[in-house]
């Protein structure tokens, strides 16, 4: 899911341009530069106002269907529960009423009515210890925003299952929200530890580096990213944009172009290439049942 969230706006500053003068010849690759990655900008903002037009009515559209698609499945379940009250096998129905629950809970999850899923996954942790329960719990609590609860839930998970690496990284996600960046970067190392690949630790392990202005340790993770995922877009555009405050214009403009190529079309690298430009978080993982 990417109910994904964004984070702290970068502002394109325009580049002190410099000329000099070497028998007779004017050298101006910053200009020259500066120019490229303004064309890419305009470029971007033409295909997003081409996409709003065009892709504005299908995406409500869309939004709707899967609201009305939830709220018959959260009926179903409902239904089910009801049924259920007819089974006289008492230990048949509170296993089953256990799982209708757990589904119920994710669609409530789905239509955002976080604190009716949570009074849900709490009863079910009274009845049942369940790793993914305890995602869930904690994600509705993160939405809630009652995040030192969430990181107790979290905690209380890896007590039980202390090599379930979506627990740390969700722990890591609570802590980057509370800014509390290197309780949150031991997290996703120990993520990491259990899944070396975790492309979503490592970038959101990333952009705290950017925020601590670490750059070129931030650099290394999106470029951990990219040996895993060649094409990884939010690697790309991430990458750019560090390499664009430390100034080296010319392989930001590499990341970027390479975006577009990728994915020309995508609403996720346009936004990220205008001038009000802001780093890509990876979102709760959540491990829907």
């Amino acid at each position: 899911m990417l109910n994904k969230q964004y984070i702290q706006p970068i502002h394109t500053n325009r580049y002190s341009i410099k000329c000099f003068q070497v028998e007779g010849v004017l050298i101006h690759q910053k200009k020259k530069i500066y120019f490229q990655v303004k064309q890419i900008i305009t470029n971007i903002r033409s295909r997003i106002s081409m996409s709003n037009n065009i892709g504005s009515n299908q995406a409500i559209d869309g939004t709707n269907k899967n609201i009305q698609n939830y709220v018959q499945e959260l009926k179903i379940w409902n239904n089910k529960l009801e049924q259920l009250k007819q089974n006289r096998d008492i230990k048949d129905r509170e296993n089953k009423k256990l799982k209708i629950l757990g589904k119920k809970a994710v669609v409530l999850m789905n239509l955002g009515r976080y604190s009716e899923a949570l009074e849900i996954y709490n009863y079910l942790l009274n009845q049942e210890i369940d790793c993914k329960t305890y995602i869930h719990r904690g994600i509705c609590l993160c939405k809630l925003n009652r995040d030192e609860e969430a990181i107790l839930n979290y905690n209380e998970g890896i007590s039980q299952y202390n090599d379930a690496f979506e627990l740390y990284y969700n722990k890591g996600y609570v802590l980057k929200k509370l800014k509390r960046y290197d309780e949150a970067i031991r997290s996703y190392d120990i993520s990491l530890q259990y899944n070396q690949n975790d492309i979503s630790s490592l970038h959101n392990k990333g952009n705290i580096y950017k925020i601590l202005q670490q750059l070129d340790k931030a650099i290394e993770q999106y470029d951990e990213i990219l040996n895993i995922d060649p094409q990884n877009i939010n690697a790309l555009i991430n990458k750019g944009l560090t390499l664009k405050q430390l100034k080296r214009d010319q392989e930001a403009s590499i990341c970027f172009k390479r975006a577009l190529e990728l994915d020309s079309n995508s609403q996720k690298v346009i936004y990220r290439e205008t001038n009000q430009c802001t780093l890509c978080d990876s979102n709760l993982s959540c491990n829907l049942i």
